[in-house]
């Protein structure tokens, strides 16, 4: 009687293992890409379809345990796969995005005041650009992977192409219509809001903007920059005080206002008091660069790669009091404390390739506390003497920032606060020498 009902026992899982077995076989014919190979989803729900059935003794638990382990497999190739090919995607968007924006602390510093000759570098860019994707999505067939999220990406791309080789083309055919306001570009400013000096500057399609360029970190002014005869708006950073004010400074001109509509010219808070404010009018003359973007008591941010999932990766840093320069790696430890989560939303932005030298510095230190940022009250707080030089010491015999004014004026320009530096290694005093080198002037009338 015993071994009649173990022998239907086995019969019975030998049924339900086979039942099994073809629901998991469903799973992946129903789960599959365009090409018919099946997805991380089918792979998934036929692991959990088997799983079970690899407790089992005998031959039906050790072929689900073989089948499991076939599964797990190809879904770790598909997932290492698809996380390259995020990555790879991420790149590539990060990469486009540096195309927009000329930085003061850049290699192309020298036309950051010039918009004729940034348009013209952004569209030869973009062209590069575009074809480097295409070649990936060729690359992609080749290897039999998929191409849907770098064709959904081309297309993207290929609507800012069109919007940034257009405005170029028209401007080098004569072919702009003078006098128009052209709502459809954007330049935007990155400037201190301490003291207006300008950190980067980009032109962006409005209607699309390129990856990681968020609207809502800039205002629109009610001062426009002449392009050829066009006028093309300009967008600023901003504060917000606590009755809601926002204000924008870029050089010595302010603008302020509230709610959603553009801010106006503040001509009683602006110290160049002759500016007329008439449409392109507005220049980056007089206006001087930000020579060290680091500066004691703010938090500094770039993108310096991108993560498993093809996310670009933002990189935080913050300049102590003492002049140390320290690496954000969790935000967790600021807590709820909305003056420090003002100060990060205001952080200036830094070049790429600089931003990895500080991350290979041997000075540089994770944070792991809340930082005495410029927002909080500090009255009461005496720094510690220093024994040492700190971390950009050593740039001050290295490096002598010069400002330059737009054009040539007949106004000697103020003497620029020397830059706080500090100890660094000497591929750090070497980079900053090329970073900080006299600059060229902006755009041409």
């Amino acid at each position: 009687m015993g071994t009649f009902q173990a022998k239907a026992f086995q019969v019975v899982g030998s049924n339900a293992f086979t039942r099994a077995k073809k629901l998991a076989d469903l799973y992946l014919k129903t789960n599959v890409d365009g090409k018919g190979d099946p997805l991380s989803r089918g792979y998934e729900q036929a692991i959990e379809a088997l799983q079970s059935f690899t407790l089992e003794e005998g031959n039906v638990g050790i072929d689900a345990q073989r089948l499991v382990a076939d599964y797990a497999n190809k879904l770790t190739k598909l997932s290492e796969k698809k996380s390259r090919m995020s990555r790879n995607l991420g790149q590539l968007k990060l990469d486009e995005r540096e195309i927009y924006f000329v930085n003061a602390n850049g290699g192309r510093q020298d036309i950051i005041r010039d918009v004729p000759q940034i348009v013209s570098n952004i569209a030869e860019s973009l062209t590069s650009h575009k074809l480097a994707v295409e070649n990936a999505i060729e690359n992609a067939i080749e290897n039999n992977e998929s191409t849907s999220d770098l064709q959904n990406y081309l297309m993207e791309l290929d609507g800012r192409y069109r919007q940034m080789t257009e405005l170029y083309n028209d401007s080098v055919n004569g072919e702009l219509n003078q006098g128009e306001l052209r709502n459809d570009y954007g330049v935007f400013v990155d400037a201190d809001q301490g003291d207006g000096s300008v950190n980067s500057v980009g032109i962006v399609p409005i209607g699309n903007l390129p990856p990681g360029i968020l609207k809502s970190d800039f205002k629109r002014v009610d001062s426009s920059s002449n392009y050829g005869g066009v006028f093309l708006p300009t967008y600023s950073k901003f504060t917000t005080d606590g009755l809601g004010t926002h204000k924008a400074r870029i050089g010595s001109k302010v603008w302020s206002g509230t709610g959603d509509l553009e801010l106006s010219y503040d001509k009683r808070n602006s110290v160049e008091k002759e500016f007329k404010n008439k449409p392109g009018d507005f220049n980056l003359g007089g206006t001087s660069l930000m020579q060290n973007p680091l500066r004691p008591g703010t938090f500094s941010k770039s993108y310096v790669g991108v993560d498993e999932n093809g996310n670009p990766a933002e990189k935080l840093f913050y300049v102590g009091q003492d002049n140390k320069l320290y690496n954000v790696e969790d935000k967790s430890v600021f807590g709820n404390d909305s003056l420090i989560a003002k100060d990060i939303k205001n952080a200036t932005i830094i070049d790429p390739s600089f931003a990895k030298s500080l991350l290979q510095s041997e000075n540089i230190e994770p944070l792991r506390m809340t930082p005495m940022t410029k927002s909080v009250d500090i009255t009461q707080s005496t720094p510690a003497p220093q024994e040492e030089p700190s971390f950009f010491g050593k740039m001050r015999k290295a490096i002598t920032p010069k400002r330059e004014t737009f054009f040539e004026s007949k106004n000697i320009p103020t003497k620029p606060e020397e830059p706080t530096v500090g100890t660094s290694t000497p591929d750090i005093v070497e980079q900053g020498k090329s970073i900080f080198r006299k600059v060229g002037g902006f755009f041409n009338r």
